[in-house]
């Protein structure tokens, strides 16, 4: 294969099967802004999608994304607040999970800046802290909005713990199962910093079979910031995105919790229809598009709430 991929048969194992069906949200809620309706029509389109391409003889692919979206670092969040407490004095990160927002859930913040911001607006903690530079970089913008040591701290050392403590997203084996059922994969897609094994190992010690990742920062080239592309994490996914349909695979769909990689890859795809899918974690601060209920794909995790075992 002339591109690059990680995957390991060594860590090949049947996944479990939850046993919520029908509706009834087994297991840890979904987030507030994203209903198990909207979150199971969403991911029944990308298997309807991936059955009739797959009946067309194409190999269908679906990218998903590791943090915030397939795997959940709360962990290692959890370590990083709680040393954000005695570094810059915040009470509140003391015990993360206490952490509430204006509308009452518990929260704990995404390590993106547009999931920071999320969590600033919709906590009491700007008010609280005052003395606190509360923002975060404007991504993608030269001038723009410069940040301030509070998130600075928090993305620094959000990439210092440890990566196995992170936990497979709710009902994602299953998806992986289902999807391969329709004839379809999927491809995990990370630009985190390091080595895939540790990736891996998490995937598979969750109930991935064999997984597939696309691993580490890529450089397509071309300019960036350009059209479509605003960032080098962007740029990472339009790279993976190529490659991945010059070998013969068709991409239906990408669920990724940044706006900007999904642009990235549906710029990037040769497939008109490509799925744009918005990831609001479990108990975590989001982008704004997860929020938009204008927006038919969103969700939370991978439970499907139905039956589709058709």
């Amino acid at each position: 294969m002339p591109w690059a991929i990680w995957s390991d048969s060594r860590f090949r194992r049947t996944p479990p099967v939850p046993s919520g069906r029908a509706g009834s949200v087994m297991g840890p809620p979904l987030t507030p802004v994203v209903s198990a309706e909207t979150q199971a029509a969403t991911l029944e389109r990308i298997l309807t999608l991936t059955a009739a391409l797959a009946e067309e003889g194409r190999k269908p692919v679906v990218f998903v994304d590791l943090d915030l979206t397939a795997l959940l670092p709360t962990v290692r969040m959890w370590r990083v607040l709680e040393a954000a407490s005695t570094e810059f004095g915040v009470r509140d990160f003391a015990d993360p999970s206490q952490i509430t927002g204006k509308d009452g859930h518990r929260l704990i913040p995404g390590y993106t800046e547009e999931a920071w911001m999320c969590f600033v607006a919709l906590t009491d903690l700007r008010k609280k802290y005052p003395q606190i530079d509360w923002d975060a970089p404007e991504p993608g913008v030269q001038g723009g909005r410069p940040g301030g040591a509070l998130y600075a701290f928090i993305r620094r050392n959000y990439w210092e713990q440890d990566l196995r403590t992170d936990e497979v997203s709710p009902g994602l084996p299953e998806f992986h199962r289902l999807l391969a059922e329709r004839g379809g994969e999927i491809f995990f897609v990370s630009g985190r910093p390091g080595t895939p094994k540790i990736s891996l190992e998490t995937l598979a010690r969750g109930g991935i079979p064999n997984p597939v990742l696309l691993f580490g920062q890529r450089k397509t080239g071309l300019p960036v910031p350009r059209d479509h592309v605003r960032d080098r994490d962007a740029d990472t996914k339009y790279f993976w995105t190529v490659d991945t349909e010059s070998a013969g695979y068709t991409v239906v769909a990408v669920i990724d919790d940044r706006f900007s990689n999904r642009t990235a890859v549906q710029a990037a795809s040769s497939m008109p229809g490509t799925l744009s899918v918005a990831v609001a974690a479990p108990r975590y601060s989001y982008s704004p598009d997860a929020a938009d209920p204008s927006l038919p794909d969103r969700i939370s995790d991978f439970r499907v709430f139905c039956d589709l075992e058709r």
